[in-house]
């Protein structure tokens, strides 16, 4: 497979395309047919198929072998289709309710009273007990007990869409299968292990993307057009990949036909594409901004990588590029208006108060502009700013559920 790319400075964004490749041989954990009545009955239940054994305590090789075992590989001529963008119809929103019931309750609960009447809800949580400290919360809320079904993984990490599967639907209807890959954050061997167990419970086929990254480095248009920072490259030097073997791999288990790589923003550890970028239509990104006197290094890397992004080609025409400020990181937590959830015609948008609270006002604003259809509904992440993340962090979409097609 051939890719051409233009040449990058150090400071201007980087842009590769490659071809689509249809069929191809899935690279698989292990094969296996899904089988019932199987030795994991740990609790990866959703809904009324929910197990009550808490999961913790078993060893981490006990996971590994037992959900390898259930996946269900995805034959090679199956290997087709598109990963779906974000503001598409959404089946179900995954929240990392694990540490977001002990740390940012609030949060949480305006997240499900946002949403949960456009999508299923799925809440991942590491025990029984916090199935029960969910639902009190719900209900001190007064929300339905059933609004957020629950799936119980033991990983204790909220940043679920870092470590979330990706969905290659067959058609805009489905089916779906689930593409894994390499999520080598230090001790988050559970979150690595997620998506086998994931696809193996709801019954999804399933196929390993030999790459290593993190999903919140990773958008898309719905029509081919990948999004990623350079840190992608950096990311996968251990592999021996250079850029055309990433995009061979893009290509072929993600179908997908371009790749645009940007700069990431100088001094935010995640190096995410979603810290400063948010995709809201097939030719529409908005991306952040900074006023040159308040960060100069990033406003210049911001007009960059919109302009590089302004160069991309739709199926409607070149992709528009909307600006969004960003807020300040005057404490040094990046803050940021574009780390959004799109659920079904709502848009939850990170709000942080304080001295952000005008600029709250424009983020809401400007996308009521550009999305007069939809929903906008300010979330407050102000207890987040912290932790290296927002919305987008903490959940992932999911397009399509097996159960929709039986």
């Amino acid at each position: 497979m051939s890719i051409s790319s233009s040449t990058a400075s150090v400071r201007p964004a980087s842009r590769s395309r490659f071809s689509r490749i249809g069929k191809t041989a899935a690279l698989l954990l292990l094969s296996g047919l899904l089988f019932g009545g199987a030795a994991f009955v740990v609790g990866l239940l959703v809904g009324t198929r929910q197990a009550a054994t808490p999961l913790r305590g078993k060893p981490l090789s006990f996971y590994k072998r037992n959900s390898e075992e259930r996946v269900v590989p995805t034959p090679a001529q199956n290997l087709k289709g598109v990963v779906p963008a974000e503001f598409e119809h959404q089946a179900a929103v995954m929240i990392g309710a694990n540490e977001m019931l002990a740390y940012h309750p609030r949060s949480f609960v305006q997240m499900v009273a946002a949403v949960y009447k456009k999508t299923k809800v799925m809440g991942l949580i590491e025990s029984e007990e916090q199935r029960t400290a969910a639902v009190n919360l719900l209900k001190a809320n007064h929300l339905p007990d059933n609004a957020v079904d629950f799936y119980v993984w033991p990983a204790t990490s909220m940043w679920v869409r870092d470590y979330g599967p990706f969905f290659v639907m067959e058609t805009k209807n489905g089916p779906a299968h689930v593409v894994d890959y390499a999520y080598n954050q230090p001790n988050r061997d559970y979150g690595d292990l997620f998506n086998a167990s994931f696809a193996s419970t709801l019954g999804y086929e399933f196929s390993r993307a030999e790459l290593s990254f993190e999903g919140g480095n990773l958008l898309t248009n719905g029509e081919g057009l990948c999004v990623t920072t350079n840190i992608l490259l950096e990311q996968n030097v251990g592999r021996g990949y250079d850029e055309r073997q990433i995009g061979n791999v893009l290509g072929k288990e993600f179908q997908f036909g371009y790749w645009t790589h940007l700069n990431q923003l100088e001094g935010e550890p995640t190096h995410h594409v979603d810290m400063f970028c948010t995709i809201c239509a097939p030719n529409l990104a908005v991306v952040g901004s900074y006023k040159p006197d308040e960060d100069p290094t990033n406003a210049a890397i911001l007009d960059d990588d919109a302009a590089a992004l302004a160069k991309d080609t739709t199926k409607e025409g070149p992709m528009r590029v909307a600006r969004i400020p960003m807020p300040s990181h005057r404490d040094g937590n990046f803050r940021t208006y574009t780390n959004v959830v799109y659920a079904n015609g709502t848009l939850l948008v990170p709000q942080y108060g304080d001295g952000d609270a005008e600029l709250d006002k424009v983020a809401l604003a400007t996308y009521r502009k550009l999305l007069p259809d939809w929903e906008i509904v300010g979330i407050d992440c102000a207890t987040m700013a912290d932790k290296r993340g927002a919305l987008h962090c903490i959940t992932f979409n999911i397009p399509w559920l097996p159960d929709e097609g039986k």
